[in-house]
């Protein structure tokens, strides 16, 4: 019994990481790489001086960030409150 319950769940897992895969084109991956699977961007991606944060602008707030990625973004300041 515990055998076909193992097995049941190493099937189970085995096709749940297959159907994981994306099958790509070859067009999809050589095009794909600067459109769809490209990483987001960041404008005027900054080092804090010091430390391991790094700031940015978006939608017109400047937001900073750890660089290892574990924390959320704090936003910083807006245009429209520097501008004030």
């Amino acid at each position: 019994m515990r055998i076909s319950i193992l097995s049941l769940w190493v099937l189970t897992f085995v096709f749940s990481i297959a159907s994981a895969q994306q099958q790509l084109t070859l067009e999809e991956a050589v095009t794909g790489q600067f459109g769809k699977f490209a990483p987001e961007t960041l404008d005027q991606n900054k080092w804090i001086a010091k430390s391991s944060s790094f700031m940015y602008v978006k939608e017109n707030q400047v937001w900073t960030e750890a660089a290892s990625g574990k924390s959320k973004s704090t936003k910083l300041f807006s245009l429209q409150e520097l501008n004030a």
